[in-house]
């Protein structure tokens, strides 16, 4: 497998991208989205990120960047998880070879709230929950 596009969003100040909806939404479709060139049928696209929810399920999967449609499945996070790092894959089928392709990273929750803290910090931990969310592309 080869790398095809990495994008990493770590704002000097804090992002806290909350979710109250069981309906996914683009976290932040101008800077957590990947564009790339497909190698052949099958990509996977990595997101890897630090979460929360007060009690509800955490949900992340990929939506489309210009129909706004889900591609490939949800992954559920987990419940009622403070600040977990956590990592989640999807393996996207049934693309064409040399197309270009563009997901947003989505996110929703069963119920209450849900959370992606998103900070760039370089030493010791300043008080902001989180770290840096980066999106993966890689030829499967």
């Amino acid at each position: 497998s080869s790398l095809l596009a990495v994008v990493q969003y770590a704002p000097s100040t804090p992002l806290l991208a909350s979710v109250t909806s069981n309906t996914l939404a683009a976290v932040d479709a101008t800077h957590l989205t990947i564009a790339f060139t497909a190698a052949s049928t099958q990509t996977l696209v990595r997101l890897t990120g630090v979460y929360g929810s007060t009690s509800g399920e955490m949900g992340w999967a990929l939506l489309d960047h210009t129909t706004h449609t889900q591609v490939g499945f949800t992954t559920a996070l987990g419940t009622g998880v403070n600040n977990g790092l956590e990592s989640a894959a999807f393996l996207i089928e049934g693309l064409v070879s040399g197309d270009l392709y563009q997901y947003d990273w989505a996110h929703c929750v069963s119920y209450s709230t849900g959370y992606l803290f998103v900070v760039g910090e370089t030493g010791a931990p300043t008080g902001n929950p989180g770290g840096p969310a980066i999106m993966e592309a890689w030829a499967a």
